[in-house]
């Protein structure tokens, strides 16, 4: 199969509930007991490889600002004390760009990659998009979802946006 024909083909399904606040959401239940994806054991008939949905863990949707963000969580072991991970895709990817990196992450600890406003399985609104942005979606997501010390990874533009995230208001700085 020649790689543009992999953005062609329609994406996997995925199992959904309507929520009228925020619309479809994955409705796969998150196993804290488990380091597995649900779908992990499931393989694409055509390649032999499990669907890429089930190689990014689990997936959610998380709104912030009013807008649909989509995140993937490993859990890692269970009784873990080690810091998260949060994982921020570069420019144009998602969290897709993780799929192969989370799960050797979670050996040890629970993993977070999370689709960028305007990227990936996040809406794609007209808003101001900058590193700035980002970085306040990535703050408003520690704070509403995990709350504790984290490392963060980024790539390419992601690891940008980690620069800005530890700064104290970064907007103020640059004014």
């Amino acid at each position: 199969m020649a790689s543009a024909d992999l953005f062609l083909r329609p994406l996997p399904r995925w199992p959904v509930v309507s929520d009228p606040a925020i619309g479809p959401t994955d409705s796969t239940p998150i196993d804290p007991n488990s380091s597995d994806p649900p779908s992990s054991r499931s393989t694409d008939q055509t390649q032999g490889q499990p669907p890429w949905p089930s190689q990014v863990g689990y997936q959610r949707d998380w709104v912030w600002r009013g807008w649909q963000t989509r995140y993937s969580f490993w859990p890692g072991p269970v009784g873990s004390q080690a810091a998260p991970i949060v994982l921020i895709h570069g420019f144009g990817a998602s969290i897709g760009y993780w799929r192969r990196t989370m799960p050797a992450l979670a050996r040890d600890r629970p993993v977070y990659a999370i689709d960028l406003l305007g990227f990936g399985g996040s809406r794609k609104p007209s808003a101001p998009y900058d590193a700035f942005l980002w970085a306040e979606q990535i703050y408003d997501f520690w704070r509403a979802l995990i709350g504790v010390p984290v490392v963060l990874i980024g790539n390419s533009i992601g690891s940008l946006i980690c620069l800005l995230y530890t700064s104290p208001s970064p907007r103020d700085r640059t004014r």
